[in-house]
This record gives structure tokens, sequence and C-alpha cells, in this order.
């Protein structure tokens, strides 16, 4: 299995089928977390994801293997997790990176992020529909009162 600088080589036993593809952080996360752009950085990360059947290692549906279970099993759980983790490192700013540096796991970095910008992302979207309900109140008053039902 070779490795290049910034690549993290992935495989994947899906029924006896192994299945190699290269996650390369720099290129296919281009748009890196800086803190104001959680919902555009999430989006960026949760179709990589999709695309790659890795988004089980975020919704809590593929949790470690048992103790008790073959040691390969869960070493390629385990590398798989530690990949994600780093291409979640590489995503992001040197402001934010330090947040996430305890995690030791791709979901304890995903629950800490989600956690501090879910809800400042949130805050900023009601924060926008009130301002567009100001700058509207006087032009057309019915766009207030729909907006406010949202």
């Amino acid at each position: 299995m070779s490795q290049n600088f910034g690549e993290s080589v992935l495989n994947v036993n899906d029924t006896n089928t192994i299945i190699t593809f290269t996650l390369n952080p720099a290129s296919q996360l281009p748009t890196k977390l800086i803190g104001d752009n959680f919902p555009t950085w999430r989006v960026q990360l949760f179709t990589l994801l999709r695309g790659l059947d890795l988004l089980k290692f975020l919704d809590d549906s593929h949790h470690a293997p048992a103790a008790t279970n073959e040691a390969s099993v869960r070493t390629l759980w385990y590398r798989r997790d530690q990949l994600l983790l780093h291409a979640n490192h590489a995503s992001m700013s040197s402001s934010v990176a330090p947040y996430v540096s305890t995690a030791t796991s791709y979901r304890d970095a995903w629950t800490t992020l989600e956690r501090m910008f879910a809800s400042q992302s949130r805050q900023h979207v009601i924060h926008l529909i009130e301002k567009l309900g100001r700058e509207t109140l006087g032009k057309c008053p019915m766009a207030l009162s729909s907006i406010s039902q949202v």
C-alpha cells in the first residue's frame, strides 16, 4: 500500500470485496473550516463521506468492534477512523483545529464541532431572517409576517 504525502489510502472490506480509494483532503475538501462557514464545510464533508459510504462513522451506527472480535476487523475499523480524523484535521483552519486536537476518534471530533458550530449557524440564520424582515418591513408588510412563521 503506497501513501503519498497528504493522502490517506483506505481499504474497505465490504462483503469480501476489497475497495481501495484515496482520500486527499486538500483536493476533495477544498473549503477549510474557519468557524463561520460550518454549514458550507459540513455539506462538502457529508457529500464526500456519503459518496465513499463512510457517513456511518458520523451517525453513530458504526461503532468500534468489540474486543472479542477478530483483531484484523478491529485494526481495519481503527485505521479508517484515524484516517478520517486526519482528513478532518486537514480540512480545518489552524484556529479551529485546537478544539478537536484531543479527540481520539472521528466521531468525537465531529460531535465537538457540531456542538460548537451548529448553534452558531442557527443563530446566524435567525439573525439574517430578522435583518431581512427589518429591511422589508416598510416595503412589504406581508413579507415580515410570513418570514416570522419560519
